[in-house]
This record gives structure tokens, sequence and C-alpha cells, in this order.
């Protein structure tokens, strides 16, 4: 009878553990996902998980001002995260949290505009592109889209988008303003040529040192001349000093971030 019994609570035990969703650590465990170095890779997985939801849980935004011919013209989002954004895309894309950082990144946003209206660019990940609350006018962004230049970077993968170019005929169409980030030579015609973009921004390959090497000026005054011929304006960040800006603006750069 005894032994009848302990055979069911077994059983039970058993069916609980094997129909419970929350993965079952053991001491040991917990220590390796402390240390990120469980060898197959679900612990350090948790971790990321976690790092990223506290990061975007305490995302803020500041701005960076922006300048065309010495007048204040707008200004660029500066996203501020106790984990980078270079790292942030990344790992939110590996857990499925794009739109979740996407968001937290584009409500606050929203709002700062709503109560001061001014022209923002805003960087966002190219796969950012796919989500559909980014074509719904209705959405927050899309109320105050007039006031948006959206930054894309130049990057592989805005070649895994589908359909882009009817993609960035919606958004245009919403009222935003498309920019293609990161832009460091001169001969990329693709972007150059393309219909639908409105701004091209220099790499910062492309802006530092440029008071130290006439090469580089050279080198920017040949992007700066096809951008313009294909009726896209320039945007230049990262700016360290006044004789950076000087320089960008004799070349004919038509729009500088100065940092606050």
């Amino acid at each position: 009878m005894a032994k009848a019994m302990v055979t069911s609570i077994i059983n039970v035990e058993l069916h609980k553990i094997e129909h419970d969703p929350t993965p079952q650590f053991s001491v040991q465990d917990r220590g390796r996902i402390a240390r990120g170095t469980d060898p197959g890779g679900v612990p350090s997985l948790v971790r990321e998980e976690m790092t990223v939801n506290a990061a975007i849980s305490q995302l803020q935004l500041s701005y960076a001002r922006l300048f065309n011919r010495g007048i204040n013209w707008g200004e660029r989002v500066v996203v501020q995260s106790r984990t980078p954004m270079a790292r942030l895309w990344p790992a939110s894309i590996r857990l499925g949290k794009l739109v979740k950082l996407g968001r937290a990144i584009r409500h606050p946003l929203y709002e700062s505009l709503v109560e001061r209206r001014r022209l923002v660019v805003l960087p966002i990940h190219p796969l950012e592109l796919l989500e559909k609350d980014l074509y719904c006018r209705f959405m927050p962004l899309g109320r105050v889209a007039h006031n948006v230049i959206l930054e894309i970077p130049d990057s592989p993968m805005l070649g895994e988008v589908h359909q882009l170019e009817r993609r960035l005929i919606s958004l245009r169409h919403l009222g935003y303003r498309i920019c293609i980030g990161g832009f460091d030579s001169s001969d990329k015609q693709v972007v150059l040529e393309a219909k639908h973009v409105d701004f091209i921004r220099l790499g910062p390959s492309l802006v530092d040192g440029i008071e130290r090497y006439p090469a580089k000026q050279e080198l920017l005054l040949q992007v700066i001349s096809k951008a313009h011929d294909s009726r896209t304006e320039v945007l230049a960040c990262g700016i360290e000093n006044k004789a950076q800006f000087d320089i960008l603006s004799r070349l004919g750069c038509d729009v500088i971030e100065v940092p606050r």
C-alpha cells in the first residue's frame, strides 16, 4: 500500500515537471546563469534577455541640435541606454524584441513632439521597416510624421527588407522623410540615385579628421556634389570642433549636427 502511494506521488511530481513551462534549473545551473557560461547556451540567453529587458525599460532620449546654414534647423534623437545601441539592436533581434525596442523609443518621442513641435531625425533599424505600426497614420508617431525624418543605416540588412522601395514610398506618403545613414564613400550610386531618399548622413569615417586631411575634403566634396545632383540633401553628425563645422559648411553640407 505504502509502495503504491509513493509511486502515485512520484507520478504526480513527474507530471508537474513535464507540464511546467518554467525551466527547472539546479543550483549549479543558476551559478552558470549568473556567469553566462552554460555550454548549452540557454542560461546565457536568459541572462541576455534580462539585460535587454532592463535596457529597454530604462531608455532615455536626448537630442543633438542640427543647423542649416547657421540656423537652428531641428534635432537628432540620441538614444541613451545602459547597453549601447550597437549591441542592443542585434540582441533585440535575436530575442524577438525589436518591435518592443522600437516602440519604447517612438512613443516617448511622439509625446515630446506633441508638447513641442519641431523637426527631428530618428535613427531606426532597417528591420523596423517590416513593422506594420510604422505605416499606420493613427499610431502615435504617424500622427506627427511630417515632423520626422527616419534615418535608416546603410547596411546589408536593407537587402533583407521585402519590397523596400514600396515601403519607402508608403512612408513618404504618410509624411515621413527618409535618410540613409552611415554613408562612407562616393561610389554608392544605388543610394545616390534612389528616388525615395531625401537625405544621406555622412559616416564618421568621412568626417573624422577632415580639418587635417585635404584628401578627405576632396572626397567629401564629391559625395556632396553627387548627392545634390540627385536632389538629395546631406546630413553630417559627430562634429567635434568648429573647424570641422566650418569646412562642412564651405563644402556645401546641408545639415550639420552640433552636440549640446
